[in-house]
């Protein structure tokens, strides 16, 4: 697989992940949110009941302040406010991202039970501002894709590294082999120049002894018989060489 190629699959990958992780956070933060609300109702309902609000009120400031919610309103069962709790005011970034339509408000409500009897309800403005999760998530997943570029990168410098390395190699080993074979050829010459030397040296000797001594026969033929076994050995060698 090429780069792009893998920088397109890999790619998408991450994409797919990063989509699948906001379809699963929007779910969870909405179904969390929603049991948090719930958890201040069970909280205030006794103060709510006694009709004693500084308890409560300090709970939904913390609360309010700890999630960053707009304003907490609780209502008594005949629709008069009992407790409003405002939070902190948006900061420049939330300003623009609201303004942007990334950070959006929502109204939510439940009812407040006591002894399973309806006696109020909680009004909640929050901000919706996944979108830092979605942020800190993103960036974590870019990270991670240049890193596995990276590392998909240098898998493949070393794999080229060692393919370059085994090719010299071979090409090594067959200079060797060849410079090998050429020193053979070059001893095998200078073995035959000097068995032609030897051999001239044996014409030479003869003719000496032909032209200024005084040989019989026999002594020419053993002469003769000696340089010939010798030529006989020389070649049966230079044919099993060859062979």
């Amino acid at each position: 697989m090429n780069f792009r190629m893998n920088a397109f699959v890999s790619g998408s990958f991450f994409l797919f992940l990063f989509v699948g992780f906001i379809m699963l956070y929007e779910n969870y933060y909405k179904t969390n949110h929603q049991k948090e609300l719930y958890k201040h109702a069970e909280v205030i309902s006794d103060s709510l009941w006694n009709y004693y609000h500084l308890g409560a009120a300090k709970y939904l400031q913390l609360a309010a302040d700890l999630k960053r919610y707009e304003n907490l309103i609780v209502k008594d069962v005949d629709g008069e406010v009992f407790i409003s709790v405002n939070g902190k005011l948006p900061g420049e970034l939330d300003q623009w991202l609201l303004s942007a339509g990334l950070i959006y408000i929502e109204d939510q409500s439940v009812n407040i039970f006591k002894n399973n009897k309806p006696i109020g309800k909680l009004i909640v403005r929050s901000r919706h501002d996944t979108i830092y999760t979605y942020g800190y998530v993103f960036c974590i997943i870019v990270l991670l894709f240049a890193i596995y570029i990276l590392f998909f990168q240098i898998v493949k410098s070393k794999r080229l590294l060692e393919i370059r390395v085994e090719n010299r190699t071979k090409e090594l080993s067959k200079t060797v082999l060849r410079l090998k074979k050429e020193g053979l050829k070059r001893e095998r010459a200078e073995n035959e120049l000097k068995w032609e030397l030897d051999l001239n040296k044996a014409r030479v000797d003869i003719s000496k002894f032909l032209l200024y001594q005084q040989y019989n026969i026999g002594e020419i033929s053993e002469i003769t018989l000696k340089y010939a076994s010798e030529l006989t050995k020389e070649l049966r060698r230079r044919f099993s060489e060859n062979v």
